[in-house]
């Protein structure tokens, strides 16, 4: 199987919850290419990129992100890992404002599996669990060593701390 094969392969896997959206792909690298011309059962819209705005490009014309909007899509940004915070920190405010759901498509170096497909959304959701997770876990480690006291003493403690 060649790495193109492989790529595509991995998106319909990962995106098929996907399959029934309009869709622009953020960004104009070799990716979205193979994206355009061998993943047959997506909507996709064209391609963002603000330098290549107005031009053709794999066969697909590149837009503007407002025409995200005006077409009611979703956002696929397809980047190496390192660059998707940069394309999000340029578009989320505008894609918030518009309702757009972002998500993205890592891209895999030297065939390490490392895509992760998933809204903004669902991942502040998802880190906001494992936060909470990680509160409850040194809570659970206080109550088993007995590092607790009653609440009562705890306040008095930090009002006599206070007080002086």
């Amino acid at each position: 199987m060649t790495e193109e094969q492989a790529f595509c392969n991995q998106f319909e896997k990962e995106c098929k919850s996907l399959r029934s959206e309009k869709i622009m792909l953020y960004g104009a690298g070799e990716k979205t290419d193979f994206l355009l011309k061998n993943v047959k059962d997506f909507d996709f819209q064209g391609i963002l990129d603000p330098q290549l705005e107005g031009e053709h490009l794999y066969g697909a014309e590149v837009f503007p992100l407002q025409a995200a909007a005006d077409r009611n899509c979703i956002i696929i940004i397809v980047a190496r890992d390192h660059i998707i915070p940069i394309i999000y920190d340029r578009i989320h405010l505008f894609c918030e404002e518009n309702g757009i759901k972002i998500y993205d498509f890592i891209i895999t170096v030297n065939g390490r599996k490392d895509t992760v497909t998933l809204s903004y959304e669902e991942y502040k959701k998802m880190k906001a669990h494992i936060e909470l997770l990680e509160l409850l876990a040194e809570a659970e480690d206080d109550v088993k060593n007995k590092r607790m006291a009653p609440i009562s003493e705890t306040f008095d403690d930090l009002l006599n701390m206070l007080q002086g």
